[in-house]
């Protein structure tokens, strides 16, 4: 067998282990009850058990994902405080999270000004959002000045 042939061997041989890694950190899509999440956002909501009629907050709502698959879970009696900083990003987790509205109270605002008294559950997607990392306008562009 060439060098070359065995380096490709044993180059592939390694990588499949970390595609196994990568599936199982939540890279893989994932359905949870009609809301389409990545894997970790998927087992994130498996931790936070949704009462029907609970009170939720969304700390970081981002573009709606995680808010939209608690707001699902919750009947009329049931509510979820979506929360973030970013007004761009709230409006367009409003704008995703149409179907279920009357569930939700969008609320601008950061961490310092949040009130959990009274929560049956909260969830802080603490990551940054490739929304934020693609739009030059955002100002977090790796390839374009921001504007």
């Amino acid at each position: 067998m060439s060098e070359t042939l065995y380096r490709e061997r044993k180059l592939s041989a390694m990588q499949e282990p970390r595609k196994a890694q990568a599936a199982s950190r939540g890279r893989v899509k994932v359905s949870r009850n009609g809301a389409t999440l990545s894997g970790a956002a998927g087992e994130s909501l498996e931790y936070l058990t949704v009462r029907p009629d609970g009170l939720y907050l969304d700390c970081t709502a981002g573009l709606g994902g995680h808010a939209a698959a608690i707001a699902e879970r919750l009947t009329q009696g049931g509510k979820l405080i979506a929360c973030d900083r970013d007004g761009q990003s709230l409006e367009m987790a409003r704008q995703n999270t149409t179907a279920w509205a009357d569930r939700i109270i969008y609320q601008q605002s950061n961490f310092s000004q949040l009130d959990f008294t009274g929560l049956d559950g909260l969830i802080a997607d603490l990551g940054v959002s490739r929304y934020q990392l693609t739009d030059p306008a955002r100002g977090f562009h790796f390839r374009q000045r921001g504007l």
